[in-house]
């Protein structure tokens, strides 16, 4: 497709919602999209060569309605082409449930799928792993339902054992299966009392009567409790399912991480990786990835957002549920792990190859960016202490963007110094008039702001050194996202993700340095007193 008739094509299509089927030169649907705007959505993909562009080599797109019929009419394309580049967003959505079945005789089945047309009991999503089926084989012996196939007219095995309803020898009534079901919710929110303290009656009167082996049996059906008891803390008293999406995006990758909350408890965490195809997708992947989830899984009572997407209402209509966006307290809190765990994520797993690639263009950016000479030797420096006892500070030294612990120092702070400030001078002050003058940084950077940052450049003009000084300023999510020049202005880092990641690495680097020198003299401190 050559670029006049592409441009042409590109004016002709009409800007409402609809559907959009990407076809690669064997005329096979490669991608399927939605948008409120399809001419708008369409030209987002040809602004940039990419691997992607490449690819394209036709499109056909579908009218709808509204976005809502549009994002319904995605789903079904995708079912119905499968397309390569749709796959990523499909791909593991089915997590382990406890089902109780309905019927005469209800019984407990693991599933990978919720099917909300039978109308069953559904319990999860649980963590994929052998965690599902130890909370079910726990559930089957503490609150028994039909287990065999039942018209035997004697007690099957599994009755024997107390694992079995009974209904293979005699008739169980509906107010029994209702009391178990009760009894099961009640367990899973983390109500053990009234079984533990049956179980441990039973237990002694089996002690009593010699009976060592079923008290045996008894007395590890405890510890089982007590592991799942154990392993969950109760965050919501009121015991509501709550899910709290965190995502991080960088580089045309997105990750995202959802902590999934039921009856007030951190059930599992899901996390995704996906690719971006291009730059204005972003939004679109997390309606797609949030309407995908929930279509095979059950909803939650609330959703927690960190801010609002692009047509956020389709998934209150098609699944009820509360969307949410903390601003304060707990809830934030959750969110805020739920957003430092998609960073994490994607720094470990795209940064830090991204990263030894392209450290010397990095720096060479960052060069241009802060109008500074090319900085072959940083220093980073940090401050640890706790409660404002046993601070240190940590010079961490990188030559051509890598990481040198031998040229690298840390140091005792005077505690006379109490204000961060003076900290910073007094380390300084120790640290740079020490240093040779081969040894010199081309640029120090410290955590913080102007303050900071005028402090470290004083120290330095009293040692008559000229190297320059940069500060990192956090925003209120803690994340690294301006930074104050070597003339104290303050500039934004949002549109640098290069120099914004490389410094968040750098930052978090000088930081696990220092602190495990402050760690090291803390624990020597409370040794001496």
């Amino acid at each position: 497709m050559n670029e006049v008739n592409l441009k042409k094509q590109l004016l002709q299509l009409p800007a409402k919602s609809g559907c959009y089927l990407f076809k690669n030169k064997d005329e096979k649907v490669i991608y399927v999209g939605k948008a409120q705007n399809l001419q708008k959505r369409i030209s987002s993909y040809f602004q940039k060569t990419n691997y992607f562009r490449e690819k394209i080599f036709d499109w056909e797109f579908f009218l709808t309605s509204n976005v809502k019929e549009a994002l319904i009419l995605e789903q079904n394309l995708i079912k119905q082409y499968q397309p390569r580049f749709n796959v990523l967003l499909k791909d593991d959505y089915y997590y382990p449930y406890i089902e109780i079945t309905k019927g005469e005789n209800p019984r407990y089945r693991l599933v990978k799928k919720v099917d909300l047309n039978r109308k069953s009991d559904y319990f999860g999503p649980f963590p994929n792993g052998s965690k599902a089926y130890e909370i079910l084989h726990l559930l089957e012996r503490l609150f028994p339902l039909a287990k065999c196939l039942g018209n035997l007219n004697k007690p099957c095995l599994h009755y024997m054992i107390g694992q079995c309803s009974g209904h293979c020898f005699q008739k169980i009534s509906v107010d029994y299966y209702q009391q178990i079901k009760k009894q099961v919710i009640r367990f899973l929110q983390g109500k053990t009392q009234t079984v533990k303290k049956k179980l441990q009656t039973s237990l002694q009167k089996n002690l009593i009567n010699l009976a060592f082996e079923i008290a045996q049996k008894q007395k590890k059906l405890l510890d089982s409790i007590e592991l799942f008891t154990s392993e969950q803390n109760v965050e919501f008293a009121d015991r509501n399912h709550r899910d709290f999406l965190g995502f991080y995006c960088q580089e045309k990758v997105i990750t995202i991480v959802l902590l999934i909350y039921r009856f007030g408890r951190l059930l599992t965490i899901k996390q995704k990786t996906i690719p971006l195809l291009n730059e204005v997708e972003q939004e679109e992947i997390l309606l797609s990835y949030l309407y995908q989830f929930y279509q095979k899984n059950l909803t939650p009572q609330f959703l927690y957002l960190p801010q609002t997407i692009e047509n956020q209402e389709l998934l209150t209509e098609q699944f009820v549920f509360t969307l949410n966006f903390p601003c304060h307290g707990q809830k934030k809190k959750i969110l805020e792990l739920a957003q430092q765990n998609a960073q994490q994520i994607w720094q470990n797993n795209f940064w830090n190859n991204f990263q030894q690639v392209n450290k010397k263009v990095t720096l060479e950016e960052m060069s241009k960016f802060l109008s500074i000479p090319f900085p072959y030797r940083i220093e980073a420096l940090d401050i640890s202490n706790l409660f404002h006892q046993d601070a240190v500070a940590g010079f961490l030294v990188f030559i051509n963007g890598e990481k040198d612990i031998n040229k690298s120092k840390f140091y005792k702070v005077d505690m006379n110094k109490l204000s961060d400030i003076e900290r910073i001078k007094h380390a300084c002050q120790l640290h740079y008039q020490k240093l040779a003058e081969k040894n010199l940084p081309n640029l120090i950077i410290v955590d913080g702001g102007q303050e900071q940052v005028k402090a470290v450049k004083s120290t330095l003009q009293n040692l008559k050194i000229p190297s320059l000084v940069v500060g990192l300023v956090k925003n209120e999510k803690h994340q690294t996202d301006s930074i104050i020049n070597q003339n104290l202005k303050k500039v934004s880092l949002e549109n640098n993700s290069q120099i914004k990641n490389f410094l968040t690495s750098l930052q978090e680097e000088v930081h696990n340095y220092t602190i495990k020198f402050h760690r090291k003299f803390h624990r020597q401190t409370i040794k001496n007193s």
